[in-house]
């Protein structure tokens, strides 16, 4: 990038007095770090945008600073405003004066121009000289040349329609083509030819170029912007060949006018029309009409919440156990998603909100917890399908099972920073640039209102900044416990350290409490710092009423009856209440757990059809009545269905009555794991490499260990749910830059 005379560690300012004048400041590696957010987050290879591969992050970092993937990286970075002030540059052909520059912001906001320039020097996107002047980075110019065309450009405009221009403007034409474009430039910008040029237009054309710069600015745009066809624009254009045309409808003679006196110019073939750069010193309006940008949120002081896991953890395991019964389907085009119907059963089965149901199903199935299996066929010939349903990994799930809660929290927290397989480019950028920002905030300090920071990271990192994008990145945030669950957007203690340093999480989570008060209402009270693993079991069994600095649960008997039929008995249930409970169990509890755990048995499923099997005949009689599970009773007890087991296990789901497989019924389907996709990669890389042998193709080789490589990742499942950080930007991280450097 450049970097005007000083190398790229030098600090210098330059001030101005008059009106309207900017402060310009070079500076060391850190800003330039921070001005460019995305070029800094791609160095370290966060995200999407790729790895850092064999270099260090100073040496990608630095490999930016002359590279058109690092100028358009800081580009991206630039903003709404930073975006409109390299466009009037590229306007003005890769310079612009100070005078020209305070009348196309005239009536913005002059402090947050400043700012934005600065922000474009220290992203080394322009370069600001000490009378004031912008000049564009020299290597948009090389790869993007001048944002408004000239004449000068190659077959823009023809000798000879230049020669009718100079006509129309009383030039003596010159016989170069070159010369032409010279005379044209020079008769508009003197002052005094320039009022006779607008005087001498008519009332109409002069409204039709205020037209035209209002809705293209420094854009090229097409016929139909003014409600003109693509065939009117060969009407109006400058005659190549000869100074005669037929007489031209009513409606396109401002047009023509424009066109005649070199003001506008016209692609009469392409359909599209623009402003002469040699014309800009005519217009009497900027550029860009509109320099508002939303503000930066106001901060408050933020009460950081008291270090505790966040309840994502639970739900991941109960929500694991519910689509081990009910088995959701693999959508028909492959998206590597739940489908909103299961998205919406699995939020009503759990008791939590459908935005936390969505983002467990995409973390589980990006961590590979969820594999598909294929379990049959429909159709035939072109029509034929394979139908496919989500199981677990059951080597990848013995594993997960195996690990902490601490661990579980950070693996889920590195699969949403760090997706294996991005399908989304956009919102992981946003995700990353959100983190960003509330890293750089005070540790007691947090933006008020979630939507206007939203708004204000739109616009600060347009164009891929997306207001809708950073909604849902901000309700992530807080599902994850990034995030406190109301109040100030900021990072919790917890989350920040987790950014940083993963391994550190359990030091800051370790237990001061490991025992609760269960009381006679049902209700658990939950002091601060209870162990995580207590915390979870407890997530199992009861749900959550109220939080603060002490939780408040109360027990669900639907939950204790879905712990039941993962394996759980009525006397565990009722031994680990006991034992975490700091005062004795009423009776009352204990018989809410037995009476729940006695419902997990009440309805029984068999493989026949189906064959469904009931303890009291009044609950045959209601599974009966669900027409979705086609029951026909053959007893007082029994019924039979023509339905796979499977659909009338869901059915009866759906309606409270909670079946269980009859002893000794299982699955058809074996699980799909990642252990036995590993050796068929291996079998592949093998292959691969004979074929390499016998060909002499390097390529194969290459393949074959790209192969190696991935199964040696899907062979070890520890290896996969283990998070190593740093997992986000942080300032500590930038601020290694410079020790680097």
């Amino acid at each position: 990038m450049r970097t005007s005379n000083s190398t790229h560690t030098d600090t210098r300012t330059q001030t101005e007095t008059h009106t309207h004048t900017y402060t310009y400041t070079y500076t060391h590696t850190e800003t330039r770090a921070r001005a460019a957010a995305l070029v800094t987050i791609t160095a370290f290879g966060f995200g999407p945008l790729g790895r850092t591969g064999p270099s260090s992050p100073s040496s990608k970092f630095a490999s930016f600073r002359s590279s058109l993937e690092g100028y358009l990286l800081a580009l991206d970075s630039a903003g709404l405003i930073g975006r409109q002030l390299i466009n009037v540059g590229r306007a003005f052909g890769g310079s612009i004066t100070a005078e020209q520059l305070r009348f196309q912001v005239e009536g913005a906001d002059q402090t947050q121009i400043e700012a934005e320039l600065q922000r474009l020097a220290a992203a080394e996107l322009v370069e600001l000289d000490p009378e004031g002047s912008i000049h564009v980075d020299e290597i948009m110019a090389a790869y993007h040349g001048s944002l408004l065309l000239s004449m000068s450009d190659k077959q823009a405009i023809s000798s000879d329609q230049l020669q009718h221009i100079c006509r129309q403007l009383s030039i003596n034409a010159p016989g170069k083509k070159d010369d032409r474009i010279a005379a044209i430039a020079a008769h508009f910008a003197d002052g005094a030819e320039r009022q006779l040029v607008l005087k001498g237009l008519g009332a109409k054309a002069r409204s039709l170029l205020g037209r035209i710069v209002e809705i293209a600015g420094p854009r090229v745009i097409t016929a139909e912007h003014l409600g003109l066809g693509r065939y009117q624009l060969q009407q109006v254009s400058a005659p190549r060949y000869s100074q005669h045309r037929p007489q031209l409808p009513s409606e396109l003679a401002p047009l023509a006018e424009l066109v005649a006196r070199g003001i506008v110019g016209v692609a009469e073939w392409e359909g599209t029309l623009w402003i002469w750069r040699e014309a800009l010193p005519l217009l009497d309006v900027p550029l860009y009409r509109n320099w508002n940008a939303a503000p930066q949120p106001d901060k408050a002081l933020s009460s950081p919440p008291t270090p505790q896991l966040p309840s994502i953890v639970s739900i991941v395991d109960r929500a694991l156990r519910y689509w081990a019964r009910v088995r959701p389907p693999v959508l028909k085009n492959g998206e590597l998603r739940l489908a909103k119907t299961v998205v919406r059963s699995t939020a009503k089965a759990l008791g939590c909100d459908e935005a936390v149901a969505t983002l467990v199903s995409c973390l589980v199935i990006d961590l590979g917890l969820l594999l598909p299996n294929s379990v049959g066929t429909s159709g035939r010939g072109r029509d034929r399908t394979v139908d496919q349903v989500w199981l677990a990994d059951p080597t990848l799930a013995e594993a997960w099972n195996e690990t902490s809660q601490v661990d579980r929290w950070t693996c889920l927290v590195a699969a949403w920073c760090r997706p294996d397989e991005p399908d989304q480019q956009q919102l992981l950028c946003n995700r990353h640039l959100v983190l960003w920002e509330l890293a750089n905030l005070e540790p007691d300090e947090g933006y008020v209102g979630d939507h206007a920071f939203s708004r204000w990271m739109g616009d600060r990192y347009a164009s891929l900044g997306v207001v809708a994008a950073v909604d849902e990145v901000i309700v992530d945030l807080r599902i994850l416990g990034l995030a406190p669950p109301d109040g100030p957007l900021a990072l919790t203690p917890l989350g920040r350290q987790l950014l940083q340093d993963p391994a550190a999480v359990r030091e800051i989570l370790v237990a001061t409490a490991t025992s609760v008060v269960i009381q006679g209402d049902m209700t658990v009270l939950v002091p601060p710092g209870l162990d995580p693993e207590i915390h979870s079991r407890l997530s199992d069994l009861a749900h959550v009423e109220s939080s603060g600095q002490a939780e408040l649960l109360r027990l669900d008997e639907e939950r204790i009856t879905k712990a039941v039929q993962a394996g759980a008995t009525a006397d565990d249930i009722v031994r680990f209440l006991a034992g975490v409970s700091s005062v004795p169990l009423t009776d009352s509890v204990t018989r809410l757990v037995r009476d729940a755990a006695g419902r997990a048995d009440r309805v029984r499923l068999a493989t026949a059809a189906t064959v469904v099997v009931t303890h009291d005949p009044a609950d045959l009689t209601l599974a009966c009545s669900i027409k979705s599970a086609q029951l026909v009773a053959v007893s007082d007890t029994v019924a039979v269905s023509p339905l796979p087991l499977d659909k009338v296990r869901t059915a009866l789901d759906r309606k409270g009555l909670a079946p269980t497989l009859a002893a000794g019924e299982s699955s058809p389907v074996t699980a799909r794991s990642a252990a036995a996709d590993a050796a068929s990669l291996r079998r592949q890389a093998e292959q691969a490499r004979r074929l390499a042998a016998v060909g002499g193709r390097p390529f194969d080789s290459s393949y074959a260990d790209d192969l190696d490589q991935l199964a040696d990742k899907l062979s070890d499942p520890r290896r996969r749910l283990r998070a190593e950080g740093p997992l986000a930007l942080t300032p500590a991280l930038v601020a290694s830059l410079v020790d680097e450097s």
